[in-house]
């Protein structure tokens, strides 16, 4: 009897929610919306992780992040290739900078709990 109790409660635990995103599942969740196919020929992400989060409540996690942005091209390129409006956007955020440059990012990230599961709300520095 004691052993069946035991199976049960075992399967139990894992059918239970934790009420949180894991860390894996929020850097699948922002890369998707900070890394597009267009910017993926601008910069790459690397170094990403969760540093912090908080559950505000049931269905709302907030995420601290924080990952590098390496640039593939300078930002007189970005400009030559996708125009001026997009080296503007960057450079406001990135200043000038060169092939190569690398910046770290902190932003946060608002998760929602859906009954598909965990979707980002926003990304905000």
């Amino acid at each position: 009897m004691k052993i069946i109790l035991l199976a049960l409660m075992f399967i139990f635990a894992g059918c239970l929610d934790s009420g949180k995103p894991s860390d894996s599942e929020i850097k699948t969740k922002a890369l998707t919306q900070i890394a597009t196919k267009d910017s993926e020929k601008i910069f790459s992400i690397e170094n990403f992780k969760k540093t912090n989060g908080f559950e505000k409540d049931e269905k709302t996690y907030i995420a601290d992040i924080q990952y590098d942005v390496v640039f593939k091209k300078s930002l007189r390129e970005i400009e030559k290739e996708f125009g001026i409006f997009a080296s503007t956007a960057i450079g406001v955020k990135f200043g000038n900078f060169k092939t190569g440059h690398r910046a770290t990012n902190k932003q946060k990230a608002t998760l929602i709990k859906k009954e598909s599961g965990w979707v980002i709300s926003s990304i905000e520095d």
